[in-house]
């Protein structure tokens, strides 16, 4: 008897783009013309994405769309935010 194919879905969403193949989420930043720069929509997409998984993954590959993995973290988002709050404080 063979085992019946694990389940397959992908999903995009604004700033990511995620595949589940039974136990393997894979999840990939899709902003490329901006290196994959970290945003506070990609983290907020990310934590979510992982939140909502269940207890069967067991992997997750976190690739990057385009030429660069990742970038860091948005500086221009980040410099909007100081400019509202220079302490940091929130």
């Amino acid at each position: 008897m063979t085992a019946p194919p694990a389940a397959h879905t992908v999903r995009t969403h604004k700033t990511l783009r995620t595949d589940r193949q039974g136990p393997v989420l894979s999840i990939e930043l899709n902003t490329p013309d901006e290196g994959n720069a970290v945003t506070g929509t990609m983290l907020d997409e990310l934590l979510a994405v992982l939140d909502a998984q269940d207890g069967d993954v067991r992997v997750v590959v976190l690739s990057g769309a385009g030429d660069d993995f990742c970038l860091g973290g948005d500086r221009s988002e980040f410099a909007e935010q100081l400019a509202h709050d220079p302490t940091g404080g929130g």
